[in-house]
């Protein structure tokens, strides 16, 4: 009896794992639409396109983004000027929160808008 038991819950386990599996989005749709900066005034607008719009205090800078897992994922923002050129950025997605590290280390985070 205790077998069928433990295969039972071994089963039940596996059809967890597999509707769990199922139902995630794709990292590369679930980067798409606008974000907020946590604690912060920044606002992040991605496209399925792949560009991006990144406003903060009236200033708006424009760029592009590559998704290659949730893990890692690239944006390249330009409008700082011809001196300061582009700013690339990596980041990751955990749930609904986005970071993006920048290149002198800083890390912003971004709650999905709803």
């Amino acid at each position: 009896m205790f077998k069928i038991k433990a295969g039972m819950g071994t089963i039940l386990t596996v059809l967890m794992l597999i509707l769990v599996a199922a139902c995630s989005q794709d990292p590369k749709e679930a980067v798409v639409g606008k974000w907020t900066e946590v604690g912060g005034t920044e606002q992040l607008v991605l496209k399925a396109d792949g560009s991006v719009t990144l406003t903060d205090d009236g200033v708006n800078l424009e760029g592009t983004y590559t998704v290659f897992s949730a893990e890692k994922i690239d944006m390249q923002l330009s409008g700082l000027g011809e001196l300061a050129g582009p700013l690339i950025m990596r980041g990751k997605l955990e749930g609904d929160q986005l970071t993006f590290e920048t290149p002198d280390g800083n890390a912003h985070s971004y709650q999905k808008a709803k």
